[in-house]
């Protein structure tokens, strides 16, 4: 992968890798391959019609939609005219999308077909002048256009992708990712100090099946493309198609979130031999029982990485290697690994001193990957990013004096009992030891006595039936 330390943008992956590994599958969408060398003049062609359709450099693009091919089409076109991908949740609601449309002045949208009426009443209620293009049309309006590359300038640190994250304002917030960020991330990952288990090689096939409006997919897409892999793209998750294409395709690597994870081991039709061929499954954006690891370690029979990360750092900062998941003997299951290289970690109180090994503090995080900061939000982005690019992570936490890191809860979650810090994931984890419990979320609620009191909501397992005086004993 060494090709590629000599690239600028994230358009320099394709140009790059079309040179060197022109036939090589880069992508897989509905069954339909697109080698490299085809991807590069795709994007050169998008590149293209974006600048005929008026996109400028710095200018934002939006594609509201599943997974596809194009949506990685569309990251390394907007790269080539020096433009910023911005996807969106096509979770949220019209009044969601509409703030995240205009907050980017995007002019132009691109959206897949089931969200077309959608962004048609976003569209009756704003009053800016935005272009929709339906991603049914996508092909014919690409091969309008010139198959030169546009060659125009985009530098390591400008912006290229464009993440939304919920904030404290309860407005989402645009988190600006630059080239130097995405690029510097893949290139740790290829070092020859990296342990086998992070790396990337060209023989690998990679399983794309979670939100790209998220790091996790984005971010598993762009590793692939920067290692010359292939990568099968699903538009969303579904088990049983899982299981079939990691069958059908030799897949090697999968990102899952833990969820997802569960849903696939309670598919009847998953064996063994479905999964033969996965190396590594990578994990994370939420806490994982150890129950449920041990399931998964022993059906799908690869080695397991936890990640642990947010869409400021770029993706993930630490991880959890295969060698530390030993269960229930481990620990260290409980934490979420040790940095990753290029990666410093501390913890740091309230005044911004740093806590000593064993004390619990907020994450702070020094990375390549971290964010250029929030779109049209300076404030905000004094807050988080620090002198000498330390990012306040809103975690709370602590490190040992192995440097794992073990998170506690968030920052603002939690709760002030008596003077004493209470923190609530430590609450749930310790009501999900209860074998009754399939889900639990703990609150603090104002106290006269105590300032705030702790507060479990539970949901029970299906035919169970306990009082509360019973659980919490």
């Amino acid at each position: 992968m060494t090709i590629l330390k000599q690239a600028k943008s994230i358009g320099d992956i394709i140009r790059l890798q079309a040179i060197h590994r022109a036939e090589n599958i880069a992508l897989i969408f509905n069954d339909k391959p697109i080698n490299y060398s085809t991807l590069d003049k795709m994007t050169s062609q998008t590149a293209n019609g974006l600048i005929a359709a008026g996109v400028k450099k710095n200018n934002r693009i939006c594609y509201l939609g599943t997974n596809s091919s194009h949506y990685f089409e569309l990251i390394l076109a907007a790269s080539k005219a020096a433009a910023v991908m911005c996807p969106i949740n096509w979770r949220l609601s019209v009044n969601e999308i509409l703030y995240i449309l205009e907050d980017t002045e995007a002019k132009i949208i691109f959206v897949t077909n089931e969200f077309e009426k959608i962004v048609n009443k976003v569209l009756l209620k704003t009053a800016k002048n935005i272009t929709a293009i339906n991603i049914d049309d996508f092909n014919d309006w690409r091969e309008k256009n010139k198959l030169s590359d546009p060659n125009i300038e985009c530098g390591l640190k400008d912006d290229v992708i464009q993440l939304y994250t919920s904030g404290t304002t309860g407005y989402p917030k645009g988190v600006r990712l630059s080239n130097q960020s995405l690029l510097l991330t893949r290139e740790r990952e290829s070092q020859i100090s990296s342990p086998e288990w992070s790396k990337w090689h060209d023989r690998d096939v990679s399983l794309i099946s979670m939100p790209c409006f998220h790091m996790g997919g984005t971010n598993y897409g762009l590793s692939t493309l920067y290692a010359g892999a292939t990568g099968v793209i699903t538009s969303r998750f579904d088990p049983l198609n899982q299981i079939k294409i990691i069958k059908k395709y030799g897949i090697t690597k999968q990102f899952i979130v833990p969820t997802a994870l569960r849903i696939m081991l309670e598919e009847k039709s998953l064996s063994n031999t479905e999964l033969a061929s996965l190396k590594y499954i990578s994990y994370g954006s939420s806490p994982i029982p150890i129950d449920l690891m041990a399931a998964a370690m022993k059906k799908f029979g690869c080695k397991f990485i936890q990640k642990y990360g947010m869409t400021e750092t770029g993706g993930s900062c630490t991880a959890l290697a295969p060698e530390d998941h030993t269960i229930p003997t481990n620990p260290r299951m409980n934490s979420v690994g040790k940095a990753l290289n290029g990666v410093k970690l501390k913890i740091i109180d309230q005044r911004g001193e740093e806590k000593k090994i064993g004390e619990a503090g907020e994450v702070v995080v020094q990375s390549t990957g971290n964010m250029n900061g929030y779109w049209k939000n300076t404030q905000e982005t004094k807050k988080c990013l620090l002198h000498d690019n330390w990012l306040k992570t809103g975690d709370v936490g602590y490190l040992d004096q192995d440097g794992y890191l073990y998170l506690l809860d968030r920052v603002k979650d939690m709760i002030l009992s008596g003077g004493e810090n209470i923190y609530s994931a430590e609450v749930e984890r310790a009501l999900k030891e209860n074998p009754i419990i399939d889900e639990v979320a703990v609150i603090g609620v104002p106290d006269k006595k105590w300032g705030e009191s702790v507060k479990a909501c539970v949901v029970l397992k299906l035919g169970i039936t306990q009082n509360e005086a019973e659980i919490i004993s």
